[in-house]
Order: structure tokens, then C-alpha cells, then sequence
């Protein structure tokens, strides 16, 4: 479901944001919600995968 390539994960106050960040462009919010307290933007990827099956 999510694209695969460079993302960024932002978080602050039990809010995280999981933005595709691509070259010479706006980046694409893949993941705005609660914070799941994810390490990686691809750990946060694959899980929100499993989450939407």
C-alpha cells in the first residue's frame, strides 16, 4: 500500500507524521496519527502495511 523510497518520520506530543521525501518535490504524507513509537520511517511503513490489510 505505502511506496517504497526515502521517507522522513516526525513526531511531537503523541503525534507522528511519515512523509516520502522525493527529490525536486513536495513530500507526499503517507502516515499523519497517533505515534506508535516506530525506530525507523520503514518499520513504521511496514507496520501501518499490516494495520490496513
Amino acid at each position: 500500500m505505502y511506496e517504497k523510497g526515502p521517507h522522513i518520520v516526525l513526531r511531537r506530543a503523541g503525534v507522528c507524521i511519515v512523509a516520502k521525501t522525493l527529490d525536486g518535490d513536495m513530500p507526499q504524507i503517507e502516515y499523519w496519527g497517533r505515534d506508535f513509537a516506530f525506530d525507523t520511517a520503514e518499520d513504521a511503513l511496514r507496520q501501518l502495511d499490516m494495520r490496513a490489510i
